[in-house]
């Protein structure tokens, strides 16, 4: 399900801490070298997030952040946040010429920028913490 964030409700924070549990403390951010991805560019959507991401020659990014049991994909439309939260039950990643992410039947096509280290620093790590938490 995909959140309009504009609000920032408590109703909605305590109801995705529950699915995907609380941010990452201080020490823990610390420790595992950062829990948020730099921006990434999305080179293709699923139909139903093309019109959340953005219209026309807009570049669409997206950030990600890591939590305990899971991940949050956050992009903004012009003037609206949208947040995307997603189980790592639930996550299915493919690393390919893009970097794809699927989950409750939408998906994202990411860039791989060999310009950017962080990104693919970043990938490796959600992978990793996806793989310990499913095991």
């Amino acid at each position: 399900m995909v959140y309009h964030n504009n609000k920032n409700s408590r109703e909605q924070r305590d109801e995705i801490d529950a699915l995907l549990g609380k941010t990452f403390g201080l020490v823990e951010n610390f420790s595992m070298g950062g829990k948020g991805s730099p921006r990434i560019l999305v080179q293709d959507a699923h139909p139903k997030l093309l019109p959340l991401l953005g219209h026309g020659n807009d570049r669409r990014h997206i950030n990600i952040e890591l939590r305990p049991k899971g991940i949050i994909v956050f992009f903004r439309n012009h003037v609206n946040d949208f947040i995307w939260p997603i189980p790592y039950y639930q996550l299915s990643l493919f690393a390919a010429e893009t970097f794809n992410i699927h989950a409750h039947g939408l998906n994202l096509k990411l860039a791989r920028d060999e310009k950017k280290s962080g990104l693919e620093r970043f990938y490796r790590k959600l992978m990793e913490l996806r793989s310990e938490v499913i095991s």
